[in-house]
Parts: structure tokens; sequence; C-alpha cells
């Protein structure tokens, strides 16, 4: 986490692993000490600066994340807001065609308001008589 050769994921022994990270810190070589398996370190104040490295990595860190999960928040409240937009645009443009062209979309429903003209329904009636139809 704190040198970028070995971070996210090293793939080398641990002792390698550890004298790079050290070299890429502004620790001295002095106050430190490799064993077989332990890192010795000199003076407790080396201790506490690796742990203020660590906790200014972590924070950064966690602005990162921070920074890229707002940003795929952002990113699809964006293409939500853009896809309601082309729907009611298209929707806009077909209607603004409609009423230039002069047509009318009626749907079934007003078909049975309407009537025919009253005069031809008379004419209707007229023509058609029961004593022409009734024995």
């Amino acid at each position: 986490m704190l040198s970028l050769q070995t971070w996210p994921c090293w793939l080398g022994t641990a002792v390698e692993g550890v004298s790079y990270l050290l070299r890429d810190l502004p620790i001295p070589p002095a106050e430190f000490a490799f064993g077989r398996t332990k890192i010795f370190v000199r003076s407790p104040r080396s201790v506490f600066e690796l742990e203020e490295f660590r906790r200014e990595r972590l924070e950064d860190l966690a602005t990162l994340i921070q920074k890229i999960w707002r940003g795929y928040r952002q990113r699809k409240d964006f293409l939500r807001r853009r896809r309601s937009q082309i729907i009611i645009a298209a929707a806009w443009r077909s209607w603004r065609g409609s009423q230039r062209a002069g047509v009318q979309h009626f749907s079934p429903a007003h078909h049975t308001f309407y009537r025919a003209d009253p005069l031809e329904e008379c004419q209707l009636c007229e023509d058609f008589s029961l004593g022409d139809h009734v024995p």
C-alpha cells in the first residue's frame, strides 16, 4: 500500500517485498535491519512514521473509493435522466408532427359518442317503413 511496486498485489517473496517497501519510504537504511523472520527497527519514531504513512495512504484510498462510487452513481443518474428526456422529446415531436399535419387520433371510446348527422339519420328512418316489411 505504501509502495507502487508492491501494491496492490505482490507476487514475490516477503523479504523482497519488504525491501522494496522500505526502499520507497523516506526512512534511512540505518534505522532498520533484516533478521531471518523479522525486521528490527532502531527507534520507535520510525515505527510511528510508518504508521503515519499508512494512515495517510488509507485516507487517500478511502477518498479514491468515494470518488469512484460518487462518479458511478452520478453517471447512472445522468443516463436515467437522458433516457427519460429522449422518451419525452420523441413523444413531443410525434405530437407536434401530428398537430402540424392535422391528424387527429381518436380512441374507440370516442366513436361511441360521435353519431352520424341527425338529418341523415332521419332520412334513413323515412326510407325504412315497417309496412314494406311486415306481412
